[in-house]
């Protein structure tokens, strides 16, 4: 993980540099559409002997695929959030740039994944969809899959919570926090928003299908952290500084995204 700069242990913790917050919710976003789209449905696509058609910051299609193309996709949000949120949980030695980053990465991953689930139903398209069709699956599936993904949101929400107060407990400043979540977030949002932007065939439907991506299905992310209760004992904690690391893979990672992914990939892009 990337550390921050060396800061001030103070009691009058001072501002985070936000900079170095947007640059971790940045390259969040980033992973997050990569563990979806390109690891999920990508990756698998190529396994299973088929051809990429399609690979965008939020749009895939797969020639001569299998089932398992459109289901790896959403379960490659799952496995990332499980290891963010697994790492988040064994290795407190970690920078608090670093818990924020595995903060950010978990509940992007875990809101996408909820979040699709809802509209897939709700509009009977994407991923959900799909594998409704092909497995053949009563319609039924969709209130049942409403209902789960607001459940896995009420989920993030309390366990997003939860992951908070162990940070303060870990030492992140808790007059802190809610605005490094915050920066990192609106950031995360209007990356995505750019890199949707690049795709020539539909970009502005591309930018709104990523605000709403993460900007408005990361909401629970927020309300987590927005409703959790600190610790008794406040521990004093460092700012999170400039950290010109962070700055520069953000950069790296968003132009490649941007330039490969967010242009898209395949003749139907």
């Amino acid at each position: 993980m990337i550390a921050s700069a060396p800061d001030d242990p103070s009691p009058m913790i001072a501002r985070d540099d936000p900079r170095t917050l947007a640059a971790i919710g940045v390259v969040a976003a980033c992973l997050a559409s990569i563990a979806h789209e390109t690891i999920g449905h990508g990756v698998t696509c190529l396994a299973v002997g088929g051809t990429i058609t399609r690979l965008t910051a939020t749009h895939f299609r797969c020639a001569d695929g299998t089932v398992l193309v459109d289901a790896l996709g959403p379960a490659g949000n799952l496995v990332s959030a499980a290891i963010a949120f697994g790492l988040l949980r064994t290795c407190r030695g970690f920078a608090q740039s670093a818990r924020l980053f595995l903060l950010m990465l978990g509940g992007i991953n875990l809101c996408w994944f909820a979040g699709e689930m809802i509209h897939s139903a709700l509009i009977n398209s994407e991923d959900e969809a799909h594998l409704a069709r092909l497995l053949g699956w009563p319609a039924a599936w969709r209130p049942i899959a409403v209902a789960a993904g607001v459940l896995i949101y009420g989920t993030t929400i309390r366990y997003g919570a939860a992951v908070a107060r162990r940070m303060v407990e870990a030492g992140d400043p808790p007059d802190n926090l809610r605005r490094r979540i915050m920066i990192a977030w609106a950031a995360a949002t209007a990356s995505f928003a750019v890199a949707g932007l690049a795709w020539a065939r539909d970009p502005f439907g591309s930018a709104w299908e990523c605000f709403m991506t993460i900007g408005v299905a990361g909401v629970p992310l927020w309300i987590g952290v927005g409703l959790m209760r600190w610790p008794d004992a406040r521990p004093t904690g460092r700012r999170i500084g400039t950290s010109t690391p962070w700055t520069l893979v953000a950069l790296l990672v968003l132009g490649a995204f941007v330039v490969i992914q967010g242009r898209g990939v395949g003749p139907m892009s």
